[in-house]
């Protein structure tokens, strides 16, 4: 890090590309493990509901089986949590992974970087620039939650 004349340190562009290239990514591969596991679950969830009208029908138990790399698998859904809360695993770490990594990235490309100032557009500092776009997004959220628009539920 090189310091400026103002005392501000300043991050060199090698080590801020190296760093973008990497959260870049970390984030991609993160979001892919994210929308993997969605597509699973929805899958999963799918299944479910088909076993769960046979097993009405004739009733028969809901079980999913499954096979991969030489293993046979079976999942069972439980209506309520049979075990201790430690030894359940929990789907959460791919999505919080996506947004923590879009986040640095977020800071690495507009705030750290240049992302943010079109020095033809207005000849402003790094840090009014920032302050404008998060009164902008903050304006923005605030008039996304006063809507109160309900969407139509799609049939079954």
């Amino acid at each position: 890090m090189a310091i400026r004349r103002t005392g501000e340190a300043e991050m060199t562009s090698a080590i801020r590309e190296w760093l973008n290239l990497g959260v870049r990514w970390f984030h991609v591969f993160a979001g892919i493990m994210w929308v993997g596991q969605t597509y699973y679950f929805t899958w999963l969830d799918g299944q479910f509901g088909k076993l769960e009208k046979k097993a009405a029908a004739n009733g028969t138990d809901s079980k999913v089986w499954m096979v991969h790399s030489g293993g046979f698998y079976t999942v069972q859904k439980q209506k309520s949590l049979g075990v201790a809360p430690e030894q359940v695993r929990w789907f959460r770490w791919e999505a919080l992974l996506t947004w923590v990594a879009g986040l640095i990235l977020l800071v690495l490309v507009y705030y750290i970087g240049d992302g943010l100032i079109d020095p033809d557009v207005a000849n402003i500092s790094k840090g009014a620039s920032a302050q404008s776009k998060r009164s902008h997004g903050n304006i923005i959220w605030g008039l996304d939650d006063r809507n109160d628009v309900v969407l139509p539920q799609c049939p079954e």
